[in-house]
């Protein structure tokens, strides 16, 4: 990996790191985000509520959508002393050459309220 890359990947992560906290609203505690390999992203922390985890999940929505250098996002997160694990399939356009079929007739694994 050269430095430009290390670079773009490590201002990203950082990025992610800040809007979890700032777009969670003190709902989601101890927020950690880390590369884990060359194409993975992993957030940890923990969530006073369900409510946090869907908070948890638009900030990591509205981080990819302008781009993001990893494929892969795994959020573990404890809700009420329980661990809840998710794992966020790749963004649309990180996926287009991968899949077998057209575009149209795709669908998302995880899907957000609003989104088409």
């Amino acid at each position: 990996m050269s430095d430009v890359q290390w670079n773009v990947r490590n201002v990203w992560l950082n990025r992610l790191s800040s809007e979890l906290k700032r777009r969670t609203f003190g709902h989601v505690s101890n927020v950690a985000v880390e590369a884990t390999g060359d194409d993975a992203v992993l957030v940890t922390g923990d969530a006073h509520s369900y409510y946090g985890v869907q908070l948890t999940l638009l900030a990591i929505q509205h981080c990819r959508e302008e781009y993001c250098p990893f494929s892969h996002t795994h959020v573990s997160l404890k809700v009420g002393g329980r661990l809840l694990s998710i794992g966020v399939p790749p963004h649309a356009e990180c996926r287009l050459q991968e899949v077998s079929t057209e575009v149209d007739n795709r669908r998302l694994q995880l899907t957000f309220a609003g989104a088409s």
